[in-house]
């Protein structure tokens, strides 16, 4: 695209409104005209089609304008900048442009230049600082009621727009810093700022610098203070207005840096982030169709935040070791590009289940009273209930006082609504988003159903019914199964709820197989890092509580949750990653006759493991752990354990070829780990371990150095925590074993 080619070079250097007013003729002004057109259409044609996969060719065809101007150096910034801030999930990229684009400059009056930096710091600075004052004042002092109505309206349809506009120029002024067009100063002149005003909007907007910025400010800037001054705010005894979602933000922040800055979601960055917005352009989110209007929001007595005026401060480009951290700046009200912009979106309400057809030819009086429609006055009802729930214990702390109110409130709307009851609690929750507060939620469901207020059907339902939409939750709320692992872990660990696998089972019915993979993987993590599972050397915990809880429920393949074409996806090295593989040939093993088991779960493993996953060490501790489960049957001897075939199966896989002597060595130790881990899980008596590490020795599994090396082993080792701590009971209970291994050395 070429601009016109006979405006004369000494005024192309011009700002456009002198040379519209140089422009001799009706003509020249068309040419002008038609240019800016096609200029403007050609940078939003970029900027539509820009992509991750693309940036390096997004940024040619930028460079490729011809910017020879001061409009169209100008253009081009206020459009970069829009897509920045309007769309948020473009700000990465856009930052990138901006880098590549920092130094073309223009000479716009009298020699004078300005470039592609100067231009859109400006513009970030300008809506940072934006001033409503002189808006609110005209309303204050309108006489007029009308008149005065207008101009609120008007301010208020202004403020919801600025809410997103404010937290996206926050998110790309973090994405500008790290790329190094602005300095550390200035994002800690930002941060002083807004961490001083304890109000929701400044604290936002803080949350959302420090989530972008945080990490690599920290290698100029000490952020203690500032850190130490967030946790204030998220204490009890800061009696402040800040409600209670700002403080999970505030939480989550905090959380983040002590994380060393590793975000729990692994499931991708920016990156993953623009294919998430790419598909929501197609197809919009089901529960954002399921909003209140404006009306019902205000009906329900939300109030629009009280707006903050300050003065403006000063930006510099360069850095400063003395900046005025005692100005004050305007601040728009802030909202999460992950939140809802306007009113009408201030709280979602799910649709609870589908309208009855009006059309059928059933005659009306055999239909049954139409309770799967929900009108929206007891929705309403529903989701205030639940939101009460949660600020009474925000406040209170106190989870008895409200099991005990909803038990004897037997006029509760939750009462008759149960399955809507769960499902209203758990998007609430999700919405909220930080764990602490779907934690809670499940304590409650668990209490309510151990007391038989809620029926375990409702649970079940309630919770596959939010997971049933789990695609569109996870472009708002990329955490979205870790969300509800936080929420079921607790009905499992419950020892009064009796909810177990098969009970989860019933509660992804419509994730299952193939989505359920990811979810039951996050329930188990949540349940290694609870509370209950913690201390393990005075109860039965960690991935040993795991084991026995699957063992003592109701069978339940492990296929039901992730398939064994994907078991290799989710192995790990860890805890949990040896319970899916053990569970997995522990189903195989039941399923196959005893005379045929060598054959057949040789054939499955090879067929369904990775020979990485096989070589590694810990295949034989699984191996080890299934071949007890197998033969750990109610009222038989433990001596019936490991027959030749498991034997047999055992030496394969320690030796399954060649290998040097400590290779070897790992994986009989891993053996030993195993029925150790089984031993303690299975809460069998010292006979168990004592007849076993016998057995072994007798048959040739287990080499005597193997022994001595695994009662030696003293090292913690990431990922198996119950190794150590459940080692000092088994070798006291060893004590004659070891001795017979040294006197039959020593023979």
């Amino acid at each position: 695209m070429e601009m016109a080619t006979n405006i004369p070079k000494h005024q192309a250097a011009m700002p456009m409104q002198q040379i519209s007013q140089l422009a001799p003729t009706t003509q020249m002004s068309q040419i002008l005209e038609s240019s800016r057109h096609e200029l403007i259409k050609s940078i939003q044609l970029i900027l539509n089609e820009m992509s991750p996969n693309n940036i390096p060719s997004i940024i040619e065809r930028f460079r490729a304008l011809p910017i020879n101007n001061m409009y169209c150096l100008e253009k081009i910034v206020d459009l970069v900048f829009e897509k920045a801030i309007e769309e948020q999930r473009f700000a990465h990229l856009c930052s990138h442009v901006c880098s590549a684009m920092q130094s073309v400059q223009v000479s716009f009056y009298d020699g004078i230049t300005t470039s592609f930096k100067k231009l859109i710091i400006s513009k970030c600075q300008n809506l940072f600082e934006l001033d409503k004052a002189e808006k609110l004042t005209e309303i204050k002092w309108c006489q007029d009621p009308e008149k005065k109505k207008e101009l609120q309206l008007e301010f208020e349809e202004n403020e919801r727009r600025l809410r997103k506009r404010s937290v996206g120029n926050c998110r790309f002024i973090g994405e500008l810093f790290k790329q190094k067009i602005l300095t550390p100063n200035i994002m800690l002149y930002c941060i002083v700022n807004l961490v001083t005003k304890h109000v929701e909007e400044p604290l936002e907007c803080l949350c959302n610098l420090l989530k972008t910025v945080g990490k690599e400010l920290e290698l100029s800037y000490n952020l203690n203070d500032t850190f130490d001054k967030l946790k204030a705010l998220t204490s009890r005894d800061m009696k402040s207005k800040i409600s209670s979602r700002i403080k999970f933000m505030i939480q989550d922040v905090i959380d983040l840096r002590r994380d060393k800055w590793i975000p729990r979601c692994t499931d991708g960055g920016n990156e993953n982030e623009m294919n998430i917005v790419q598909n929501n352009t197609i197809k919009k989110d089901k529960h954002k169709q399921q909003n209140f209007t404006i009306d019902q929001a205000r009906l329900q007595g939300f109030k629009e935040p009280a707006l903050k005026t300050f003065g403006p401060p000063t930006w510099t480009l360069t850095s400063s070791k003395n900046l005025p951290f005692t100005s004050s700046n305007a601040y728009a009200v802030l909202n999460d590009d992950k939140k809802l912009s306007s009113p009408s979106q201030i709280i979602m309400i799910p649709q609870f289940s589908q309208p009855i057809n009006s059309s059928s030819s059933q005659p009306k009086e055999n239909v049954e009273e139409p309770i799967s429609e929900l009108d929206s006055e007891i929705a309403n009802k529903i989701n205030m209930k639940c939101k009460n729930i949660l600020l009474e214990y925000e406040q209170m702390q106190n989870l008895d006082d409200i099991i005990y109110s909803l038990s004897e409130d037997g006029t509760s709307i939750i009462h008759t609504r149960h399955e809507e009851f769960v499902k209203s609690m758990s998007f609430i929750t999700l919405d909220c988003s930080p764990i602490t507060r779907t934690t809670v939620v499940g304590k409650i469901f668990a209490e309510l159903l151990s007391k038989k207020i809620l029926s375990m059907e409702a649970i079940t339902r309630g919770i596959d019914a939010i997971l049933k939409d789990w695609n569109d939750y996870l472009m708002d709320y990329p955490l979205f199964f870790s969300y509800i692992a936080a929420i079921t872990a607790p009905l499992l660990l419950s020892k009064s709820a009796s909810f177990d696998f098969n009970n989860l089972k019933d509660s992804c019915t419509s994730i299952r197989s193939g989505n359920s993979s990811k979810f039951f993987t996050e329930v188990l993590n949540k349940i290694l890092g609870s509370k209950e599972t913690q201390n393990i050397k005075e109860q039965l915990g960690g991935i040993l509580w795991i084991y026995n809880k699957w063992r003592t429920s109701e069978y339940v393949p492990l296929d039901v949750f992730i398939p064994n074409n994907q078991i290799n996806k989710y192995y790990k090295n860890d805890r949990i990653g040896v319970f899916l593989l053990s569970i997995a040939m522990c189903d195989k093993m039941k399923t196959t006759d005893s005379k045929q088991l060598y054959v057949i779960l040789h054939s499955w493993i090879t067929n369904n493991i990775s020979a990485e996953i096989i070589k590694c060490p810990q295949f034989v501790r699984a191996l080890t752990i299934a071949i007890v489960i197998v033969c750990s049957k109610p009222n038989h001897s433990y001596m019936d354990l490991f027959d030749q075939v498991h034997v047999k199966l055992l030496t394969c896989y320690i030796r399954s070829e060649p290998l040097p002597v400590p290779e070897i060595q790992a994986r009989e130790v891993q053996c030993l780990y195993g029925i150790q881990i089984m031993s303690a899980a299975l809460e069998h008596h010292g006979g168990m371990i004592l007849w076993l590490f016998h057995k072994l020795y007798q048959d040739s599994v287990i080499s005597k150095e193997s022994f001595e090396v695994w009662k030696k082993e003293d090292e913690f080792k990431p990922g198996f925590d119950e190794d150590l701590e459940t080692k000092t009971m088994a070798i006291v209970v060893l004590n004659s074993f070891f001795l017979s291994l040294a006197t039959n050395y020593s023979d």
